[in-house]
């Protein structure tokens, strides 16, 4: 039971820096993500690849987040032909425009982590992020791709946000792997994989 928590704020929209690096190294990181150079189209061309690879016993969902998180699907659906191939025409239309586009309104280019984390607990706004002791979740498993630091949201500094997702991870025991473009959120991604016995992965040439 899958969770795919994609940022889409604007700093995806951003080109990777590839200058003083190894350029076999280069050559080799291009061929693999096959020649794209920013950050949301390496993002979503491997949540594609991922996508249409899931099996049919598989459940998933997918959530795209900037200053506010949207829901491809109400709840989780099985990985049949069909939920695949809408799945990825949906991920397909999100570009580098499309991240400026959603910048371009107001408030709207930031990154708000809290939320996407919550999304993947099933915590809402609705209901004032509490949990009751029947709480639960539609996933097992999330992987959350990002580039940045907290920057709106109830929780914005990286070490409180931490403590927050401990607490609640040690009630519902969800697997994060966090896939980054930067070591600036170094602490905060790596701490949210470890603390939840999921694998930490920074991509760069």
């Amino acid at each position: 039971r899958m969770m795919f928590l994609l940022d889409i704020s604007a700093s995806m929209a951003d080109r990777l820096t590839f200058a003083g690096r190894d350029m076999k190294k280069v050559e080799e990181f291009r061929s693999h993500y096959h020649n794209a150079e920013t950050k949301i189209d390496i993002a979503k061309n491997q949540l594609i690849d991922t996508i249409a690879g899931l099996e049919p016993h598989v459940r998933f969902n997918i959530a795209v987040f900037h200053s506010d998180v949207k829901l491809w699907k109400s709840s989780i659906v099985q990985a049949s032909d069909a939920t695949k191939s809408e799945a990825i025409k949906f991920l397909s239309r999100l570009g580098p425009d499309y991240c400026n586009d959603v910048a371009m309104e107001t408030g709207k280019g930031r990154t708000n982590t809290l939320d996407a984390l919550n999304a993947a607990f099933g915590i809402t706004k609705q209901n004032q992020e509490k949990m009751t002791k029947d709480h639960t979740v539609e996933a097992d498993t999330v992987f959350l791709v990002t580039d940045g630091m907290p920057t709106v949201g109830r929780i914005t500094d990286p070490a409180e946000l931490l403590r927050y997702f401990a607490a609640v991870q040690t009630k519902l025991r969800l697997v994060f792997h966090v896939i980054t473009f930067a070591h600036g959120n170094e602490a905060l991604m790596e701490g949210i994989a470890r603390a939840s016995g999921g694998q930490y992965v920074v991509i760069e040439p």
